[in-house]
């Protein structure tokens, strides 16, 4: 299930030849803040935070609404104070992962229009996390998965925010909404994959907190290894003898070429097909290995 992904909140990610898509966001950022701004409200902020549950939905609203009390309006603090946000609201989210899991009412019913209608109590546990933000959908293998409302997030804290933040919080929302695998095939177009991992490179360089930054590498190197090699699934090639691409990423890599000719992701795509060309099995199997590592 896409919540055993997203546990990479407080773990490393996996590298391996299944495409697990990273998680959104590890944990909290440590790095000092700016001398600038406020100091005060940010100590502040911080106390307020440390007030609040890590488990209830309902402190999503309350951490989001001290953000925009309490936070001043300078993109280095504001841009730690998101990291903090975002830590408190995948808490909250695993919490309500960890419940889907272990607890014995079928929430399938709350997504899948198949099956009895969902009860009264399933309604008013959806209405809840509605309520604070937190979506329930379908993970691809006929289970129910929580995510974070990373849009309303990003919506309410983007004024302080610095525009690297805005971007990265952008691409997560874009992940969460669409994910880029289910039951590990790859469940978007190609040119929505390469779109996504010429975002991610493109924001490699940004001034990103360290919390966000190692995050970003991780749906960088995931996205990018993606577009070159595929998932389980839905592999890139179409016979493993003969390194024969499959249609759609060939396509896919004319796009990346054509479009995106100076970026890295052209250069990783000519240097794998320069191997696949040689028909050299054994090369293209090793190169795909170790990429994953």
């Amino acid at each position: 299930m896409r919540y055993l992904l997203s546990t990479f909140l407080l773990l490393i990610f996996v590298a391996c030849t299944n495409s697990d898509k990273p998680a959104s966001m590890p944990t909290a950022d440590t790095s000092a803040a700016s001398p600038t701004g406020n100091p005060s409200t940010m100590q502040a902020f911080a106390d307020s935070m440390a007030t609040l549950s890590k488990i209830e939905p309902a402190s999503i609203n309350q951490a989001v609404a001290y953000f925009s009390r309490l936070v001043p309006a300078d993109s280095s603090l504001a841009d730690s104070a998101a990291v903090a946000l975002l830590t408190l609201v995948n808490q909250v989210v695993d919490t309500v992962n960890g419940r889907l899991m272990t607890d014995t009412s079928d929430y399938v019913r709350l997504i899948y229009a198949s099956g009895p209608p969902p009860t009264a109590a399933q309604k008013a546990f959806q209405q809840r996390l509605k309520e604070s933000h937190i979506r329930l959908q379908g993970d691809g293998e006929g289970g129910v998965v929580a995510e974070p409302d990373y849009g309303w997030i990003r919506t309410a804290v983007q004024s302080k925010t610095s525009s690297a933040v805005d971007d990265y919080m952008a691409l997560l929302q874009r992940e969460t909404i669409n994910p880029t695998l289910l039951d590990a095939g790859i469940a978007i177009e190609m040119r929505d994959l390469v779109e996504r991992a010429i975002a991610a490179e493109g924001l490699q360089p940004k001034n990103l907190p360290a919390t966000f930054a190692e995050s970003l590498a991780d749906y960088n190197r995931f996205y990018t290894n993606t577009v070159l090699y595929g998932s389980d699934n839905s592999p890139a090639l179409e016979n493993e003898t003969t390194l024969v691409l499959t249609p759609d990423f060939r396509q896919g890599y004319d796009y990346v070429l054509g479009t995106y000719p100076a970026s890295n992701l052209a250069k990783r795509i000519r240097e794998w097909t320069a191997v696949l060309n040689t028909k050299d099995v054994a090369k293209a199997k090793a190169m795909r290995e170790s990429a994953w590592r």
